[in-house]
């Protein structure tokens, strides 16, 4: 018995080095600095599987330049001052409002943790598919570039995953189209200044309409895709959703008012 207990207490360190080990491996997949240490396990297993996630439906939409987990760069900050200091070397500005950007300096997506611990995972998710499609396209279209970042920040994190609606969209989106707020044909080719500027000023307006857009498309995947590929290839939003919707533009516009509650008619 006295055998038995000395060779246990030899293999336990051994087996725990070996455990951590392999948990260095697994981080070691992606790049993720961490400032100060404030990654939580839960925290980084939830943000690898998003990863893997998004990862994974971003090589099926452009399966022709796959990309590599090592590729994958997320820069976690803890201090809002220090974000705030990166954020305008970065981008040449700051958004005070916003806790993440994505840098194409350093191609890397950047979240503040620091007075923001409730929607922390949320805005990973957010700024890591704006990672995703700015490594595959330098000026994608705001209302898809937006839109999949809130759609995927909306995704819920558990043995398995799922996109649960953002009821509050879904709201909005259904008052715009009461009120005949809504041209869909214009929104699709409206400029970042100008998606901006009309969402900060009018209630997130055109982040809920993108969002909206991009979870009625992601009913079908494949059809998401293949809109997202066309973009890729050089068609503009109205050509790819023309070409690749059922019955084209006009199909996809009644079919989008209806999901929303309300006929479009005109």
């Amino acid at each position: 018995m006295k055998k038995t207990k000395k060779r246990n207490k030899i293999n336990k360190p051994a087996f725990l080095l070996l455990f951590l080990c392999l948990g260095v491996n697994l981080f070691s997949q992606y790049s993720i600095t961490d400032e100060g240490s404030t990654l939580t396990k839960k925290e980084l297993a939830k943000l690898q599987k998003a990863i893997d996630y998004q990862l994974e439906f971003y090589n099926k939409a452009f399966s022709d330049n796959r990309m590599e987990k090592s590729s994958v760069n997320l820069n976690i900050f803890n201090d809002y001052a220090n974000y705030l200091i990166y954020q305008k070397e970065q981008i040449g500005y700051l958004r005070h409002r916003s806790m993440g950007f994505y840098s194409p300096i350093n191609k890397e997506a950047v979240v503040c943790k620091d007075k923001n611990e409730k929607y922390f995972l949320g805005f990973c998710y957010h700024e890591l598919s704006h990672f995703f499609i700015r490594n595959y396209m330098d000026m994608p279209p705001v209302w898809l570039n937006e839109g999949l970042s809130e759609y995927f920040r909306n995704i819920k994190i558990s043995k398995s995953i799922k996109h649960e609606w953002n009821t509050y969209y879904a709201a909005r989106v259904k008052t715009m189209i009461e009120l005949k707020d809504i041209d869909l044909k214009d929104f699709i080719d409206w400029n970042p200044e100008k998606f901006y500027d009309i969402s900060f000023t009018q209630d997130g307006y055109g982040y809920a309409l993108a969002y909206c857009m991009i979870s009625f498309l992601m009913q079908n995947e494949g059809k998401m895709i293949a809109v997202i590929n066309g973009i890729y290839t050089g068609k503009s939003s109205y050509e790819a959703l023309n070409n690749f919707y059922e019955g084209g533009f006009v199909a996809f516009e009644r079919d989008f008012m209806i999901q929303f509650g309300v006929a479009c008619k005109k």
